[in-house]
C-alpha cells in the first residue's frame, strides 16, 4: 500500500482534534465565553486548510477502494475503462497528499516550543510561590491547548502563539513577608532546537573501497561507508566490516551519536545566551511580582489581582 504521508497519525489526531473542537464551538456556556471563543475559533482556523483537504482525501481513497471491491464483477472492456479511472484517481490523491505534506510542515512550523524554568531563591516561602507559578504556567497551558510535559528540571510547552502568552511569565516574583521570605524566577527560553529527531532520509551515503591498515585483507569492493547528515554536515565513517551493509549500519549508528550530541550542545548554548540576557532584564528592575499572601493579592507595579485568579490564568 502507497504511503501519501510523512506522518499521517498526526492529521488522525488533527481531524480528531478538529471535530471536537467543532463541537465545543457550539455549547453555549462556550458561546458565552468570548475568550474561551475566540482561543477555540484561532485553533479551529489554523487547521481548517489542512483538515479540509485531508478529507476530501479520505472520501478519494474511499472511493478507490470501492471501485477495487467491483473489479471482480466487470467484463474485461470495463475493467480497462475502471483501471485508467483509477490511475487517474491514484493521482490525484498523490497530488493532494503532496499539499497537505506541504502545509503540515507550515503548521508544525507554526506550533511554537518554548522551555520553562522556575528558580528557587532562598526562603521560607520559596516553595510556596514555586508551587503557584507552576499552577499558573499548567494552566495557562490547558486554557490555550498547549503541550506541557517535564523535561529534566524545566517545563517544555509547545503549541500555536505559545511564545505571546508564555513569555509574559518571565519575571521575578517575590514575597511582601519581610526578610528572607524568598521567591523565584522565572525564564523563558525559545526551544529553537526542538526538533532535534534523527532521519535517515537526512543522511547522505557514499561507498568506497575500505582504505588504511589493513584495508586490502577487510574488502575487495566498495564496502566502506561515509553517512553525511545534511542539515548540520556531520560525517561518520565505517569501514570495520566487509560487508557493505555491516559498515552502513555502524556508520548509521555513530552518525547519530554525534548529531543527538550537536543538537545537545547547541541547545545549552542557546539556553545559557538568553538566560544571561534575561537576568539582564530582570536586574534592571522589570517583571518584579510581589506575592502578599497575607491579603492573598498579587502585585505587579500600581496594579494587583487575588492570588487565586492569577493562578487560574488571569494577567494583572
Amino acid at each position: 500500500m502507497q504511503n501519501y504521508f510523512s506522518d499521517e497519525n498526526k492529521l488522525i489526531e488533527m481531524l480528531d482534534k478538529y471535530d471536537k473542537i467543532s463541537e465545543l464551538m457550539n455549547y453555549q456556556e462556550v458561546l458565552l465565553d468570548k475568550k474561551l471563543f475566540l482561543n477555540l475559533q484561532k485553533q479551529k482556523l489554523a487547521m481548517d486548510n489542512i483538515v479540509c483537504k485531508y478529507k476530501d482525501f479520505l472520501k478519494m481513497k474511499l472511493t478507490l477502494s470501492e471501485m477495487k471491491d467491483l473489479m471482480s464483477t466487470l467484463s474485461k472492456d470495463d475493467l480497462i475503462l475502471f483501471e485508467v479511472e483509477q490511475i487517474k484517481l491514484n493521482e490525484q490523491m498523490t497530488m493532494l497528499a503532496r499539499e497537505i505534506n506541504k502545509l503540515l510542515v507550515m503548521y508544525n512550523a507554526s506550533m511554537e516550543s518554548l522551555m520553562v524554568e522556575i528558580v528557587l531563591l532562598k526562603g521560607q516561602q520559596s516553595a510556596r510561590v514555586y508551587s503557584d507559578l507552576e499552577a499558573r504556567i499548567k494552566t495557562l497551558c490547558k486554557l490555550n491547548d498547549f503541550e506541557c510535559v517535564l523535561a529534566e528540571d524545566k517545563l517544555k510547552i509547545s503549541g500555536l502563539n505559545a511564545k505571546a502568552v508564555l513569555s509574559k511569565v518571565m519575571g521575578v516574583y517575590t514575597v511582601y513577608d519581610g526578610k528572607n521570605a524568598g521567591g523565584c524566577q522565572v525564564f523563558v527560553y525559545d526551544n529553537q532546537f526542538s526538533d532535534t529527531s534523527f532521519r535517515e532520509e537526512d543522511v547522505e551515503i557514499v561507498a568506497s573501497r575500505s582504505s588504511g591498515a589493513g584495508g586490502q585483507h577487510i574488502n575487495t569492493t566498495d564496502s566502506s561507508i561515509k553517512a553525511t547528515h545534511i542539515p548540520t554536515g556531520i560525517v561518520a565513517v565505517s569501514q570495520d566490516e566487509r560487508s557493505q551493509i555491516q559498515n552502513r549500519g555502524k556508520a548509521l549508528d555513530r552518525l547519530k551519536l554525534k548529531v543527538e550530541d550537536f543538537y545537545i550542545q547547541q541547545a545549552k548554548k542557546e539556553i545559557d545566551k538568553q538566560r544571561k540576557e534575561q537576568l539582564n532584564t530582570l536586574k534592571s528592575g522589570k517583571n518584579i511580582y510581589v506575592f502578599d499572601y497575607t491579603k492573598g493579592v498579587v502585585s505587579l507595579g500600581d496594579k494587583s489581582l487575588e492570588i487565586s485568579k492569577f493562578v487560574d490564568g488571569e494577567n494583572i
